[in-house]
């Protein structure tokens, strides 16, 4: 007997004949099939279930954080709203208080120290309150009395000493809030900002300059020094071989009358390229005309600059320390308005990248 023989022998002995196995498999292999299928149609139905929950999750998370911008939108509209209406209100008390009472007597046309101070606060208010308004020729008003008056010799000292003094205060105002804007300014990525110190001499006609921080790439020409103010001409350098040009140049060189009044925020020129130079005096020395007067400086270290310079350097006469910010390219201000072709080309270059 073969081996196929022996086995089919050994299976018929065992009652598992192939064609019995085999009506057993077709036997249970629809319900096999059946419960496959019912198993991936119920594990299917799950998984709709859970996709239709997070959907609905999904959907109602989103109308939620929809209705939280609307609302936080309609907040911030209601307070810019209120707050600019407190804003022209108080722009129209402080401006009618700034105009509405005279700094001189009447009878006498002197100026009267009271006063001066109450419209040196109403200006101080106003450019802290409304910093794209630009005052500065109330506050240059104000500084040209206040400089008439300490260098008419025709007043009493004690009165020229009081203008002076009040003179002071007036720039310490003008300095602390364009050293606030170049601060915020100087806090953005990309700008560089310069110090530049020009002393100006009795026995040489041309000033000597220094300056100090980053190179703009900037010369100043034609400089002219007054009691509290520069005038000066900013001419681009070209950039030394193997050096990129960090400056855009102007299409015309622009001149600056700098003073302790120049916010940057407002008074800046624009470079062809799109950035923009701002320019703040921060110290101004003059050991020339103010020697009368060196007691009523307030600030203990610019009171000890002048005693210093006067016994080292006796052929001083005016030291001006200017700061030089050039903003990064693209800055928008707040009163800013840009030109249609800008915004086109903006939008264009994004859709491009």
């Amino acid at each position: 007997m073969t081996v196929e023989e022996r086995n089919f022998q050994r299976n018929a002995d065992n009652g598992r004949h192939p064609k019995d196995l085999w009506d057993k498999v077709r036997a249970i292999g629809p319900l096999v099939v059946a419960l496959a299928v019912s198993a991936i149609g119920g594990w299917y139905g799950y998984k709709q279930v859970e996709l239709q929950v997070e959907s609905q999750n999904f959907q109602r998370t989103r109308e939620e954080n929809a209705r939280r911008q609307q609302v936080f939108i309609e907040l911030i509209s209601r307070r810019e709203s209120s707050d600019n209406s407190l804003r022209a209100s108080m722009f129209n008390t402080l401006f009618n208080a700034y105009f509405g009472e005279s700094v001189t007597d009447s009878e006498s046309s002197e100026l009267k120290p009271p006063k001066i101070k109450h419209q040196i606060m109403f200006l101080h208010l106003l450019a802290r309150n409304f910093e794209t308004i630009d005052i500065k020729p109330l506050f240059e008003e104000m500084d040209q009395r206040l400089t008439a008056a300490v260098g008419d010799e025709g007043l009493p000292m004690e009165q020229r000493r009081c203008c002076f003094s009040q003179r002071e205060y007036l720039r310490h105002v003008g300095f602390v809030l364009a050293s606030r804007q170049v601060s915020a300014i100087c806090s953005l990525k990309g700008t560089r900002a310069q110090i530049v110190t020009i002393t100006q001499y009795d026995n040489r006609d041309t000033p000597r300059i220094v300056t100090e921080g980053d190179d703009l790439g900037i010369e100043l020409q034609d400089i002219t020094i007054d009691d509290g103010k520069v005038t000066a001409t900013f001419h681009p350098l070209k950039p030394r071989s193997g050096r990129r040009a960090v400056n855009p140049i102007f299409s015309v060189d622009p001149t600056f009358s700098i003073s302790f009044f120049d916010m940057p925020y407002i008074d800046n020129s624009r470079f062809t390229s799109g950035s923009r130079l701002a320019v703040v005096m921060e110290k101004f020395i003059s050991p020339y005309d103010y020697g009368p007067f060196l007691d009523q400086i307030s600030d203990p270290s610019l009171r000890q600059d002048y005693r210093d310079l006067t016994s080292i350097e006796p052929h001083i006469l005016r030291i001006a320390v200017l700061r030089l910010v050039l903003f990064p390219e693209g800055y928008l201000g707040l009163r800013d308005r840009p030109y249609l072709e800008e915004v086109i080309q903006k939008i264009t270059k994004g859709i491009q990248e």
